[in-house]
């Protein structure tokens, strides 16, 4: 933002633009974004000739006039025909709007107005200002209480996680929680995983140790929590693999999070390979329960063909559950020749006949021999 802030479009007259500092021309951009965002229009028309309802005009506005008009020339803005603009992008805008939001907070705006403004009836984010809500947690930090219990998936998502106070992820983290008691599947449709690892560093490994030790897994809660340690840059935390390596082995936990686990285990583990061969051998020997074959088709598709190599292979390979195509039977099917080095091929085919001719299973399930 700063960096569209300074550049001029090459049409308009930079005498003007000498005339104001850098915060005051961002002051004014954040005011005209949270208008346009606030109030739902189109854009906002600097002619008076040009306005319309969706297209207010510029003089109609409770700002200084010549600052506004200087910053909507700026590359924050997109200029439309007639003398108009609208938000460059939305996120930008959505930004912009919460920095807004927050300068009034600060000046002294009731901050339960303010999520007054941007909640429903039912004290939910309105969809469209999910975007204005999530910035406004990371940029109101010390006042995260007050504000992310009102939608914390939708800071998460549509936030940045990554900049929060380990407090503000704590909180979060916390709210989150007491949503899935109330809305088990709060996710819906949307599986996203590389928002969520901001929520996961060292400030908040006990937070994940308690929740993912006690929670008992009839909600999205332990999803998000593992997509997080999936996707986190900075955990080094012995105790917190172990715990997730006793939620993959535990049988009485459901089968979808025991794989997500084992993907979270991605995220921390500095023996990855060696821990996942562990647990594969355990598979193999029956010691760890994996009816659906959720483990063995995450395990071989990450260990093969370096660690688990075409020659080995084999070892591990099962009939796929009947009636249930999983993991593991893409694997088989479709994924295993994909991942075998083209001169490692014969070695695999001559492997996967003798196999097959053992375990009996039929063309259908192993179509490409």
């Amino acid at each position: 933002c700063r960096s569209l802030l300074k550049e001029l479009n090459d049409e308009h007259n930079e005498a003007l633009d000498e005339q104001l500092n850098d915060l005051t021309l961002q002051k004014s951009s954040e005011y005209l974004a949270a208008i346009m965002m606030l109030s739902n229009i189109e854009g906002i028309s600097t002619n008076r000739k040009a306005a319309r309802k969706n297209f207010p005009s510029i003089h109609e506005l409770d700002g200084d006039l010549f600052c506004m008009r200087v910053a909507s020339r700026r590359r924050l803005f997109l200029p439309l025909e007639n003398e108009r603009i609208a938000p460059r992008h939305r996120k930008i805008a959505e930004y912009l709007t919460a920095k807004y939001l927050a300068r009034r907070i600060r000046e002294g705006l009731s901050l339960r107005r303010l999520m007054t403004l941007l909640t429903g009836f039912d004290g939910k984010t309105a969809p469209d200002l999910r975007g204005v809500y999530a910035w406004l947690v990371t940029l109101l930090a010390g006042s995260a209480e007050k504000v992310i219990h009102h939608d914390p998936y939708g800071a998460i998502i549509y936030g940045d996680t990554y900049s929060w106070t380990p407090h503000t992820k704590v909180v979060a983290i916390n709210e989150l929680k007491k949503l899935s008691l109330l809305d088990p599947w709060f996710r819906q449709g949307d599986y996203s995983v590389k928002e969520l690892g901001g929520l996961a560093d060292q400030s908040t490994v006990s937070s994940f140790i308690e929740h993912i030790t006690n929670d008992d897994g009839n909600s999205h809660f332990l999803t998000v929590l593992f997509g997080a340690l999936e996707s986190s840059k900075s955990i080094n935390s012995p105790e917190l693999e172990l715990v997730l390596i006793d939620y993959v082995e535990n049988g009485k936990n459901p089968d979808h999070l025991r794989e997500d686990a084992l993907q979270a285990i991605c995220g921390i583990s500095l023996n990855l390979d060696e821990t996942f061969l562990s647990i594969l051998q355990k598979v193999d020997q029956r010691e760890i329960k994996d009816d659906k074959q959720y483990l063995l088709g995450a395990l071989l598709e990450h260990l093969y063909p370096t660690v688990v190599t075409p020659e080995k292979i084999t070892k591990y390979l099962v009939e796929p559950c009947s009636g249930f195509i999983g993991s593991y039977y893409m694997l088989l099917v479709y994924r295993l020749v994909e991942k075998t080095p083209s001169s490692c091929l014969k070695v695999l085919a001559e492997s996967a006949i003798e196999w097959k001719e053992m375990s009996k299973i039929s063309k259908r399930q192993f179509g490409f021999l």
